[in-house]
């Protein structure tokens, strides 16, 4: 028998680390984890029928029907000798990489381990003395946490790593020149992906940027928790967007329609110029960063919508005649966002409408409460003034948000069960956005 411990080692690989085997290693590895003597017998229960003739093989035993097998400890630990030179234990110390062990006392050393290192990892944060005592305990409470053990697999190496990552994206925030979010990623990281949707490192990111500036992330929170995953991305690009990383600026745009700004730069330029031909115009985030506009206080009031078809109707009757319009195409966007805020601090007064659903109601919500907008025929009558023209019927489950600016809208909806949308109420829309100096 070979004493080459390389040798026992292939052999004992070849014996023990098959998959037909390998019911048999996890049953020993709690059976010794609790008692290392050979006395005594442990059966295996459900086996698969090769796992059954495996076993009785080693053993020297002719095969057996049925799931259920018992086997004596002596004699397994026999026959694993004479075939590799080594004893039970020690092949099962060889193949596991480590001594057998239960499950409840693996948790235990696990627990203890991760203690130990989350101290180390806060001693190491602290000494590094780039970011503030509270963040560093936002950092070791998320090492310590289940979500992470979970993401790197138990490999704690690569958690210390994941969490010093993080520490090395919050150094130096807020920027002092805003950063997209790839390029961030990438001078942080070495990745331009690494902050995409669905990294972990994202949303831990943002949390802690939230208690490095805890400002109000809206007085709506309450409202929104049906769409919570969607709106907790809003909240990430806003918290991102707060210290100057600046997510998703090309393709974060809002429609715009006859809104007229001062000033002599290229988007002030391109918005003078469509609204003299009542043509609707896309801009960017970026454009919004780049070219910060201002109005002059006796704009008209701006009208904003939910779905482009009522700007895009709009547009085609009216053209130059008509009112000021946004559309903000479902939940707004950053760019959407920003653009009515800006409207907003310049003091013009903006008024909402939107479908009458549940997420209708969420954006109104969002846009009248968050925003200081004035409903636009969004009341429980203007409802039931046209609910009659639906043919969409209301989710029975459907969760209708609270309406303040309307009271008995949701219980009005829910009674009548229907969606509206606003292709229903287009006309009525239109008789509002016709510039009555144009009549």
């Amino acid at each position: 028998m070979p004493s080459d411990p390389n040798k026992i080692k292939q052999r004992v690989e070849l014996l023990l680390g098959t998959t037909s085997m390998a019911p048999l290693i996890k049953n020993l590895d709690r059976r010794f984890g609790k008692r290392s003597n050979l006395e005594g017998s442990t059966t295996l229960s459900g086996a698969a029928s090769e796992t059954i003739e495996a076993v009785t093989a080693l053993l020297g035993q002719p095969p057996k029907s049925g799931s259920r097998l018992t086997i004596r400890i002596a004699n397994l630990d026999e026959a694993i000798v004479n075939a590799t030179g080594v004893g039970l234990i020690e092949a099962l110390t060889i193949l596991l990489g480590r001594a057998p062990q239960h499950p409840a006392e693996q948790r235990r050393q696990t627990r203890s381990q991760w203690q130990r290192e989350s101290l180390a990892l806060e001693t190491r944060l602290t000494d590094r003395g780039e970011i503030r005592d509270d963040v560093i305990g936002l950092l070791v409470d998320r090492y310590r946490s289940t979500a992470l053990q979970r993401h790197v697999e138990g490999d704690l190496e690569r958690a210390t790593a994941e969490c010093l990552r993080l520490h090395d994206c919050l150094i130096g925030l807020p920027l002092s020149t805003p950063t997209s979010l790839a390029v961030f990623a990438t001078e942080r990281l070495g990745d331009s992906h690494a902050l995409d949707r669905g990294q972990l490192i994202r949303r831990w990111l943002a949390d802690a940027i939230k208690a490095i500036d805890p400002a109000d992330d809206g007085a709506i929170e309450p409202l929104v928790a049906p769409l919570r995953t969607t709106l907790n991305e809003a909240a990430i690009r806003d918290r991102f967007d707060r210290v100057g990383i600046v997510v998703d600026e090309l393709s974060s745009s809002v429609l715009i329609l006859n809104l007229v700004p001062d000033g002599q730069d290229y988007l002030a330029e391109q918005l003078r110029l469509a609204a003299s031909v009542g043509e609707p115009l896309r801009i960017t985030f970026r454009m919004l960063r780049r070219w910060p506009l201002r109005f002059p206080l006796a704009h008209d009031m701006v009208s904003v919508c939910e779905n482009p078809s009522v700007l895009a109707e709009a547009a085609n009757r009216f053209g130059q005649d008509c009112r000021p319009i946004i559309c903000i195409e479902g939940f707004p966007s950053h760019a959407a966002t920003l653009f009515c805020e800006r409207l907003r601090r310049s003091g013009i007064a903006m008024r909402y409408h939107g479908d009458f659903d549940a997420s209708g109601l969420l954006i109104a919500s969002q846009m009248i409460l968050g925003l200081g907008m004035q409903p636009w025929r969004m009341s429980a009558s203007d409802y039931l003034a046209a609910w009659g023209k639906s043919q969409l019927q209301l989710a029975a489950d459907a969760s209708l948000p609270a309406t303040p600016w309307s009271e008995t809208l949701s219980a009005t909806m829910r009674n009548c069960g229907k969606s509206l949308l606003e292709e229903t109420v287009l006309e009525t829309l239109l008789e509002d956005l016709l510039d009555a100096r144009s009549e």
